[in-house]
């Protein structure tokens, strides 16, 4: 293991309005005896991150709970079937929880109940990856990645498309039961961010794909810029919930976007008391409204003989398995789900980029690549996954003068690159 004392983290030790804090001599993690440190090169921002930085919460701690990286150390009593060596790329099941229970054991932490002093959930109760280094205190939750997919794409599977394929697969279950009845069974998804989004693609390799146009899929969203990639993705038809309309014009959208007046199966990526009374009110009988987003500790009211006289379902959801995180490194590997579109940014942006993503104004996915010094705000990360071969860093900067000088020097870039990214593990390209 190379000698590090220090490294370069963003830690949180007040909550909102207070930023999150960029440092840059962070103490180095100590290894674990039965896990790993992990130099992280994909680190998702995600909206758990910002719950827990709007929330009274354990302080000071790294957030950071999407990771992804490589192996920069094992620990003496690491617990290794599969071989994994140094330097091999994989991602990160940072719900830990305990780890000693027979659930955490079993790789479904999210049914743990130890005292929160005793989970060691990455970036939520323990440092996470908003860092160049993270410890992993148990081996077992690190998942090779295979060639086919690239690291900075890597760390939000542990997360954000983990906890819309559970979401996905609990709606999957409710699919035959209600065609058994119906002509058509209709799926709303409320929220179109990076896991409204991921859900929408999940729907469409694993339902659409079999059942055709007899489920229909609706995206729903109170931004309007974002339904064009629900549209581009898979949804059938979007709907704009504008803040400006009246709960009953809303509910009048979402019933009239389905041939049969509503849809069976509602997931909620919001989880506001506005977004969950208008699934309540819309789901037609024998539906379930699957829950998974968490706004502001909202609260609801529910008149209980109309949810058991209409047989409606409500299905909560909370990341997922370690076995789940396996199938969706499967189906990103196999090419039956590609990532969502994402932006990578340095390690130093993190606070500002909490801000944006509580206001909303993040399209795709934001991520974090802490071993990356970039040298301009206009700047192109190319095949990160391919160049991780040493601790080196190589910038590639170009200088066009015109569009035509512009693509000459990227191709012969390309044509270069397999002579240049046995020096190091990223090639930064950049214009300016």
């Amino acid at each position: 293991m190379a000698d590090c004392k220090t490294m370069k983290c963003v830690k949180m030790f007040e909550c909102y309005p207070k930023d999150l804090q960029y440092i840059t001599n962070h103490e180095f993690p100590a290894l674990p005896s039965e896990g790993a440190i992990i130099k992280v090169m994909s680190a998702g921002v995600c909206h758990t991150d910002v719950h827990m930085w709007t929330e009274p919460q354990k302080r000071p701690y790294i957030p950071g709970h999407e990771i992804a990286g490589s192996i920069h150390a094992i620990g003496d009593s690491a617990f290794n079937p599969d071989g994994l060596a140094l330097g091999d790329k994989v991602a990160v099941y940072s719900l830990l929880g305990c780890g000693k229970c027979k659930y955490c054991i079993k790789g479904n932490a999210s049914w743990c109940n130890a005292p929160p002093l005793e989970n060691k959930a990455l970036g939520l109760m323990t440092n996470g990856g908003f860092a160049e280094y993270v410890a992993v205190p148990l081996f077992a939750f690190l998942i090779k990645l295979p060639d086919s997919i690239e690291v900075e794409a890597a760390g939000v599977l542990g997360c954000g498309a983990l906890t819309s394929y559970n979401a996905v697969q609990h709606a999957m279950t409710r699919i035959d039961p209600i065609l058994s009845v119906r002509d058509r069974c209709g799926i709303l998804v409320i929220g179109v961010g990076g896991l409204g989004l991921y859900a929408i693609k999940l729907i469409k390799a694993l339902v659409l794909s079999k059942y055709g146009d007899r489920v229909e899929l609706v995206g729903s969203d109170a931004i309007e810029s974002k339904l064009r990639l629900a549209s581009d993705f898979g949804c059938s038809k979007t709907i704009h919930l504008d803040m400006g309309c009246s709960e009953d014009e809303k509910l009048e959208k979402v019933k009239s976007a389905f041939h049969e007046d509503g849809p069976h199966i509602i997931i909620d990526f919001v989880g506001a008391k506005q977004t969950f009374n208008m699934a309540y009110k819309s789901a037609l009988p024998g539906g379930v409204i699957i829950c998974v987003g968490v706004h502001d500790n909202d609260t609801v009211e529910m008149e209980l003989p109309t949810l058991i006289r209409c047989v409606i379902g409500i299905q909560a959801i909370y990341v997922g398995s370690l076995q789940q995180m396996k199938e969706v490194v499967d189906l990103v590997a196999s090419g039956q789900m590609t990532p969502i579109s994402y932006k990578l940014h340095k390690l130093s942006e993190v606070p500002q980029l909490m801000h944006k993503l509580k206001n909303g104004e993040i399209e795709g996915r934001a991520i974090i690549t802490p071993h990356i010094e970039w040298v301009s705000n206009d700047t192109q990360a190319i095949g990160l996954s391919h160049f991780m071969k040493s601790d080196h860093v190589i910038f590639v900067i170009f200088f066009p003068f015109s569009i035509a000088l512009y693509h000459f020097q990227y191709d012969m870039f390309c044509n270069g690159i397999n002579k240049i990214h046995d020096a190091g593990d990223v090639i930064i390209c950049t214009t300016f």
